[in-house]
């Protein structure tokens, strides 16, 4: 099948059949692809990512967001949204913890990167002020409670620092606050 036939006309279902038609600005529309239904043994995450693909982008919330992200599902599209919401909370949190969805941008393959320096800048810029603001600043990393030892090591690593420094090794104390 060519490509054009597979990406399908816009707003028609690109498998052929008489399905709805492609929601506007949903990642299936944007990646012109319709994926098939879950199969009827599909787990709960499988089948939540299958139809948050049909909802418009700017409508998915952190928690939808750090699902797919963490699934690596629709990235082009969904870290530009992510990162901009991270710009202005870097612990913003779904369903998980303080900084889940930071975590599951910071668990990306570090290739997507590549591709995004443009994001992966604005979100360095973020991150370093925190790690400063955190450590530097007098209860700055009261901040920080709650927030897994995890995603403070993927920030160092993001940083280009060693996971093994963990909180110390980013801030230069003692780890405290986590």
């Amino acid at each position: 099948m060519s490509r054009a036939r597979a990406r399908g006309r816009a707003g028609a279902a690109v498998d052929g059949s008489s399905a709805a038609p492609l929601v506007p600005g949903s990642l299936e529309a944007l990646e012109g692809l319709r994926w098939p239904e879950p199969a009827s043994d599909a787990t709960r995450l499988t089948i939540a990512a299958h139809a948050l693909r049909r909802r418009p982008v700017p409508d998915l919330g952190v928690e939808e967001l750090r699902l797919l992200i963490g699934q690596a599902v629709g990235l082009p599209h969904l870290l530009p949204r992510a990162v901009d919401l991270l710009c202005r909370d870097p612990l913003v949190e779904g369903d998980l913890h303080p900084g889940d969805l930071l975590s599951a941008v910071l668990r990306c393959d570090p290739a997507v990167w590549d591709t995004r320096p443009d994001l992966a800048g604005r979100l360095a810029v973020v991150l370093r002020e925190s790690v400063r603001t955190a450590g530097e600043e007098p209860g700055g990393a009261a901040g920080t409670a709650g927030v897994p030892r995890e995603v403070w090591e993927r920030v160092g690593v993001f940083l280009g620092g060693r996971p093994e420094e963990g909180w110390a090794g980013l801030v230069g104390g003692s780890g405290k606050g986590l």
